[in-house]
Parts: C-alpha cells; sequence; structure tokens
C-alpha cells in the first residue's frame, strides 16, 4: 500500500476515536515530530503531548490553527464528516493546502529579486516536467 492511501485509511480509521488520537493523525499525516507540530501550533512539546495522551484539551487557537491546515473541523471534534466518509479529494487538498501555505511562508522572507529568480527557476521547472510527459 502506497503511503498516501495508508494516511487515507488511518484518518477513515480514526472517525471513531478520540479528539486526541485526531490530532495524533493529522500530525502523523504531515510527518511532523510532536516538537515539529508544537511549534507550527504556537505551543510547546510536553502541552501537545499532554493533548495527544487526552490528559489535556486543545484550546479553541489550537483546534482553529489545525482547521487552516485544511482539515474538517466536524471531523477532528466529532470524529465524523458529513458525508460520514472522508474522501480522498479532501485529503489530496488538504495536503496541497498545508504545502502551499509552508511555500507561503519561505516566500515571505524573501526580497523581490530572490522572489522573481524563483518564479522563473519554477517556469522553467514547469516546462521540464511538460518536455518529460510528452516524451
Amino acid at each position: 500500500m502506497n503511503r498516501p492511501q495508508k494516511k487515507i485509511d488511518d484518518l477513515k480509521q480514526m472517525n471513531k476515536e478520540t479528539l486526541a488520537q485526531r490530532i495524533r493523525v493529522v500530525r502523523g499525516y504531515y510527518d511532523k515530530s510532536q516538537t515539529e507540530f508544537a511549534k507550527e501550533l504556537g505551543i510547546s512539546q510536553s502541552a501537545l503531548s499532554a493533548i495527544e495522551l487526552d490528559r489535556g484539551m486543545p484550546s479553541a487557537d489550537i483546534i482553529q490553527k489545525i482547521g487552516k491546515m485544511g482539515f474538517d473541523l466536524y471531523w477532528l471534534l466529532y470524529g465524523e464528516t458529513p458525508k460520514k466518509e472522508l474522501s480522498e479529494i479532501t485529503v489530496t487538498n488538504t495536503a496541497l493546502n498545508w504545502e502551499k501555505i509552508q511555500i507561503n511562508k519561505i516566500l515571505g522572507s524573501l526580497s523581490y529579486e530572490e522572489l522573481r529568480f524563483c518564479r522563473q527557476w519554477l517556469e522553467l521547472y514547469a516546462k521540464s516536467l511538460k518536455k518529460s510527459d510528452s516524451k
């Protein structure tokens, strides 16, 4: 089984589990350590550990941050989606949104010249992919 399908299966399986377990699934989805994920959420690693062990409740702010990563808040809070099933499209869009957010964080620190270089490089890279696809 490939890694994205395993992640989708893990998410579906967690529908009946606790909020703490679903937060751990979200962290695992992004292949983040507790320290890395806690930093993204603006909390300490020990606070995240307590949440994942169901010894503490995440604040509304933490839940909102996870929602902004693209995860369905209804699923996060209640363990199910209104459709009763996570679709592959939802999971794929979540991953794409997360990557875009991370790229924008990096780009936000660059100068105009550096941004221009990145855009030109991306254009060349995209063209090379199209050429290799047409072979």
